[in-house]
């Protein structure tokens, strides 16, 4: 991206150009470049309305605002399905919109409406190997752990060089089935500095099994990175996990030592 960008100014970018921008931003995943990047693409669709895949990256954008809290204006989950939804008008074909779309409906809590998406994602590029890891973490968390797994496993043989979220869908899916050591051996397996999913795991896991010295270590980890995760443990695990995997982590935390805020279990 930088060599075909180097000397322009933003608002001087291609669509091509703009839609591009999202992977570096998925790169350096700061508060700062999410902002950028999204007026990028709010300038992209007003200047180029028939353009699928800068609608779908803005879809994305607008969903990172609920994900990770960046620059959050108001309904960014309505705003993310309102450009997806357009994306997928304007090239139903692409599996870009249909990611957007997919990855909207989730974050809306509309499973039975996620889970066909999801799947068609899928088969409009299987030889994907990030598509198929992020539908088949979709589809585990829907519920349908066993086809979510095994997307995530065909993801992960396309390149053995892939990310180490990609192995998310079968830690969830160890914690969920109460097989906290298989949980932890994932976690491990993640190995991205800085990201809380692995120490909370980990707390949460060691918590349940008993080993209070484990679980404390993974407490002061979490902690480390999110200061604030007692009081953000429940908003955090309920943008992905439905009401009993969210109430057992943090039951695996409360184990662990972390004073985990009180709230009312979610409906």
């Amino acid at each position: 991206m930088k060599w075909r960008t180097r000397g322009k100014s933003d608002r001087q970018l291609s669509p091509h150009e703009a839609a591009l921008c999202v992977f570096g931003f998925h790169e350096r995943m700061t508060p700062e470049e999410h902002a950028r990047v999204r007026a990028i693409l709010e300038r992209a669709v007003e200047h180029a309305p028939d353009d699928s895949d800068c609608w779908a990256m803005l879809a994305t954008v607008y969903t990172d605002e609920h994900m990770f809290g960046f620059n959050a204006k108001p309904d960014p989950l309505g705003r993310a399905q309102v450009a997806a939804r357009r994306a997928v008008e304007l090239s139903p074909s692409s599996a870009l919109a249909s990611q957007a779309l997919a990855q909207s409906l989730f974050f809306r809590k509309e499973l039975h409406a996620c889970r066909p998406v999801a799947e068609r994602t899928i088969a409009l590029n299987p030889m994907d190997g990030a598509i198929s890891a992020f539908m088949g973490l979709l589809l585990a968390l829907c519920g349908d752990w066993e086809r979510g797994c095994a997307a995530a496993e065909a993801a992960r043989k396309l390149n053995p060089h892939f990310p180490g979220w990609y192995w998310l869908a079968p830690l969830f899916h160890a914690y969920h089935k109460g097989d906290y050591r298989a949980a932890v051996g994932f976690a491990m397996r993640v190995n991205i500095p800085g990201y809380f999913w692995v120490p909370a795991t980990t707390a949460a896991a060691f918590g349940q099994l008993g080993d209070l010295e484990a679980a404390r270590k993974g407490v002061r980890e979490l902690l480390t990175i999110r200061p604030d995760f007692g009081t953000a443990a429940r908003e955090e695990f309920s943008k992905w996990f439905q009401p009993d995997l969210v109430e057992n982590y943090l039951d695996g935390l409360r184990k662990a030592g972390l004073d985990v805020a009180a709230g009312q279990p979610d409906p």
